[in-house]
């Protein structure tokens, strides 16, 4: 790509032999071809000059986007954007970050020497949580410092939360999924609550994690394992990290459901009813007690010699405690069809 530069004189007479490039980066590589002009038009340009490079100058752009707050306890996060290559100048690049209290007099200042970082952390376990500091960066290289960016005024990072959530307890819904519930953490800044869940046969440290916003009362673990024990804990978190954990609950998912579907003997019109007969499903070791069956009825339209099928869908739900290959009998009004599906 080439780039046009300003050159002194601003015009070059046929008799001159030499030009001055003007307002170049420093410390950039640049490489230079001549070009004849007439009144006839322009030549072919000269092969290009061995690559130079520019005399080093201080930086004279501040970073941008200075900011940062949040962290862990007792620490001050400051971030700012990198300055590209090209503003970098010369050697040995890097930053110096200024920062003091709100109301404070001294600026504490920290050199960063790693060019394309845009973050810097102070640790101090004097500092207090929450507290309003102004920061300011600025570049500098061997050949000086550049100016200083505008002031940002951040908080350092607030205390995690000290205390558990309470009353926490746990509602069995299925056999993969678990309902947990707790009592708020009160007068602390909480912005999420954290469950921690594992299963018995599974270390504590490959435990699963639920993240909900401050506002929630309950979460819901789902893709449980059936019949297993599980053990379930809550924390309060912000910024700074997760405070202490509520007691562990200790929990088992139901058994699985019947994996056999039942077998239809049966499905007899009489008048305006149907009569469905099916054979009892016994469950398996793994599974749950059979306490009952649900049947739908869907409503089929043959208009237009097309077969259709309403939204409506019917369903009756029976519950039973059959004895084993005993069969039972459901009873269901006839509606707009000549065909029930089972």
């Amino acid at each position: 790509m080439t780039n046009y530069h300003k050159l002194d004189p601003p015009i070059i007479e046929g008799n001159m032999e030499a030009a001055r490039a003007v307002d170049l980066i420093p410390w950039m590589e640049y490489e230079f071809r001549v070009v004849a002009t007439n009144t006839l038009g322009i030549g072919e340009p000269s092969i290009p000059s061995n690559k130079i490079r520019t005399d080093g100058a201080a930086p004279n752009v501040a970073p941008s986007d200075v900011g940062g707050g949040g962290g862990s306890n007792r620490e001050l996060t400051i971030t700012w954007a990198p300055l590209s290559r090209e503003y970098h100048y010369g050697n040995n690049f890097g930053y110096i970050v200024a920062f003091k209290p709100f109301n404070g007099e001294e600026w504490k200042k920290v050199t960063v020497t790693n060019p394309d970082t845009g973050r810097y952390v102070h640790k101090d376990e004097t500092m207090s949580p929450f507290t309003e500091f102004q920061v300011k960066v600025k570049a500098f290289n061997n050949k000086g410092d550049g100016p200083y960016s505008l002031i940002a005024v951040i908080n350092s990072a607030q205390d995690a939360p000290n205390e558990a959530p309470t009353e926490v307890g746990v509602n069995v819904l299925s056999s993969s999924e678990i309902s947990v519930h707790w009592k708020h953490v009160v007068g602390k800044i909480v912005e999420s609550y954290q469950i921690r869940y594992w299963a018995a046969h599974d270390k504590e440290a490959a435990a699963h994690r639920v993240q909900v916003n401050s506002q929630e009362y309950s979460a819901r673990l789902e893709n449980l394992l059936p019949d297993t024990q599980y053990f379930i804990e809550v924390g309060a978190c912000n910024s700074a990290g997760c405070g202490p954990s509520s007691d562990v609950i200790e929990t088992f998912t139901k058994k699985a459901p019947p994996s056999q579907p039942p077998r239809i003997i049966s499905s007899v019109r009489s008048g305006s009813r149907y009569i469905i007969t099916w054979d009892h499903v016994v469950a398996l070791s793994n599974e749950s007690t059979v306490t009952g069956y649900k049947v739908s009825k869907r409503l089929l339209d043959y208009s237009s010699h097309k077969l259709h099928s309403y939204e409506e869908r019917l369903v009756f739900t029976i519950f039973c405690c059959f004895g084993k290959n005993i069969s039972a009998s459901l009873f269901c009004l006839y509606s707009r069809s000549d065909s029930i599906m089972p």
